[in-house]
């Protein structure tokens, strides 16, 4: 199980569950993003990457980054990626937070058939 897990999610990242913090000096509500887990193996897309889809060989290019993750994984929309790591050695700058969450299902709907979570990521401007 450990070589299929690492052939389909050959990355790790840091998951941060947003918390309400001190809000800025403009008023506006503040979050903190304590980690809730860490070096969760998935497999990063950036924005720009060229997927293959199904038998029809048809290629798009993501719009956006993306995250896929095992479907129980502990992810919230609003949490926050950090420290990722790209096939054990090349490390994604920036931090980037979960915008859409969808579990994809394969084979009949009948009992738990879920395959996998895609996780939609927008970056997280420096600074922010």
């Amino acid at each position: 199980m450990v070589v299929l897990a690492t052939t389909l999610y050959p990355d790790t990242c840091t998951v941060g569950r947003r918390t309400a913090g001190t809000p800025d000096a403009a008023g506006q509500p503040g979050y903190t993003y304590p980690e809730q887990v860490t070096e969760l193996a998935c497999r990063f897309q950036a924005a720009g990457d060229e997927l293959r889809v199904g038998h029809s060989g048809m290629i798009i290019i993501l719009e956006r980054p993306r995250l896929l993750c095992a479907h129980d994984a502990d992810i919230l929309i609003g949490d926050r990626l950090s420290s990722m790591v790209r096939s054990g050695s090349v490390e994604v700058a920036g931090e980037f937070d979960v915008v859409e969450k969808s579990v994809i299902l394969v084979g009949p709907t009948v009992g738990n058939n879920a395959d996998h979570m895609e996780l939609q990521l927008e970056q997280i401007a420096t600074g922010a």
